[in-house]
């Protein structure tokens, strides 16, 4: 296609030398530095998109003499440029774009200057078939883009109903403007986008403290319930359940070999282990339900007194066995509650004592001191437990029994539970470590 005017004349725009700056004016010169200087100071107190394109159109370009002048942003979404803010025709009250149009992207002076990066100088509009007629017959355009890191945020497009009025010190001052534009602009969409991910923050975090918060109402909920429900059912199951099993011992006592057969005094025997297990069973619960009610005040504790203490209500078992007890001589003292404390070492102890092996137990009772916290250790030489993550694991869970019921191992299934429950309540953990056949080790840990 031949070349008209408009593009000799844009190709001239980057060929100015430094002669023809001298020869400027002085008075338009200096002008325009003002212009700059002011919209550069202006800049500085918007923050957004609307009001940065307004500012543009309402001050620099009046400024400059321009009498119409539209500023449009690309839309992405829809691949084309849609008209944001105005001056002159288009705008005549500065509030709002007379009949805004959207350009697509290659389409027209302006959609061209989207596409390729560069300044449009366009001497007589009506010779270029590109050009788009908007509100009126203009003579020339002027169309630069605003830049940002080599993408394209928008136009700032200046037409004139004379022929040949733009000039190169025309671009110049626009690209100057331009740039300064693109970098506010990219500020304030990074800060609105930084609001943006703020905002979705503080939903999230919203909703999941709303969530985390009924979570927390209907566990209270659920564990007031169990708690009343328990204490309830162990207090109004345990009477009667004493009748039956103190009649089947009765019923055991007075029958003679003579009046029961084998198989009726298994049934009987079973019965009353039966019974039994049940009592311990509730009694376990009723002591489960009672662990959180113990409102006891946080106090300096010594664990070498809570040991001695264990020794004296443990000693028919201790003496029966040939327990044997060593503690490091050192033990200290922690903060905590005194009873839990004490239900915690006790039933650790007891564990040990009753899961023996063939012979005689020893538990060593030792600790090591950290920063934050107190590392306990009750070790003992037991029957141990499987080599298995999982078993060590669910030990801690209430009613498990690592041994049946018709293993010689009695027990409810609570003692570790309530373990793992104290322990938690002074803000600490505690897990096991075995060997099956040669002993285990209850490690916890106690906030200081």
């Amino acid at each position: 296609m031949e070349q008209n005017k408009s593009d000799k004349k844009y190709q001239s725009i980057e060929k100015i030398n430094a002669e023809q700056v001298q020869s400027l004016d002085s008075k338009i010169y200096r002008h325009y530095l003002e212009v700059i200087n002011e919209f550069a100071i202006g800049l500085l107190d918007r923050y957004s998109e609307h009001d940065i394109v307004w500012f543009i159109a309402k001050n620099a370009m009046g400024k400059l003499g321009f009498v119409d002048c539209v500023v449009y942003l690309v839309d992405k979404s829809k691949n084309c440029l849609i008209q944001k803010a105005a001056h002159g025709i288009k705008s005549p009250d500065y509030t709002e774009i007379v009949a805004p149009i959207e350009i697509p992207i290659g389409k027209g002076i302006v959609g061209t200057v989207a596409a390729t990066g560069a300044i449009e100088l366009i001497n007589d509009v009506t010779k270029d078939k590109r050009y788009i007629l908007d509100v009126v017959q203009n003579g020339s355009e002027l169309a630069v883009p605003i830049m940002m890191n080599g993408e394209v945020l928008g136009v700032i497009d200046s037409e004139h109903h004379d022929k040949n009025f733009f000039t190169v010190e025309h671009v110049k001052i626009m690209r100057t403007i331009a740039s300064m534009t693109a970098t506010k602009l990219a500020q304030a969409r990074a800060v609105k986008k930084l609001e943006q991910h703020q905002e979705e923050l503080e939903n999230i975090v919203t909703d999941r403290t709303r969530n985390l918060q009924d979570t927390l109402k209907k566990l209270e909920h659920s564990n007031k319930a169990f708690k009343n429900f328990s204490y309830i059912v162990s207090h109004d199951l345990r009477e009667p359940l004493r009748t039956i099993a103190s009649y089947l011992q009765l019923l055991e006592m007075t029958s003679t070999t003579n009046e029961l057969s084998e198989e009726s005094i298994e049934y009987l025997n079973r019965a009353v282990d039966g019974a039994k297990r049940m009592d311990s069973l509730i009694q376990g619960i009723l002591e489960y339900s009672k662990l959180d009610k113990d409102k006891g005040d946080v106090v300096d504790v010594d664990i070498k007194e809570i040991i001695q203490i264990i020794e004296k209500n443990l000693s028919l078992k201790i003496d029966e066995t040939n327990t044997n007890i060593n503690c490091t001589r050192d033990l200290p003292i922690v903060r905590g509650k005194k009873s839990l404390l004490l239900v915690l070492f006790q039933n650790l102890v007891d564990n040990a004592i009753k899961f023996r092996s063939d012979k005689p137990p020893i538990i060593n009772i030792s600790y090591i001191e950290q920063a934050n916290y107190w590392e306990f250790n009750v070790q003992d030489n037991g029957i141990g437990i499987k080599n298995d993550p999982k078993v060590r694991e669910y030990i801690f869970n209430i009613f498990h029994r690592l041994y049946p019921k018709e293993n010689k191992y009695t027990g409810s299934g609570l003692g570790l539970a309530l373990c793992k429950n104290i322990v938690e309540q002074h803000n600490g953990t505690i897990k096991v470590e075995s060997i099956e056949h040669e002993g285990s080790s209850f490690i916890f840990t106690l906030r200081k």
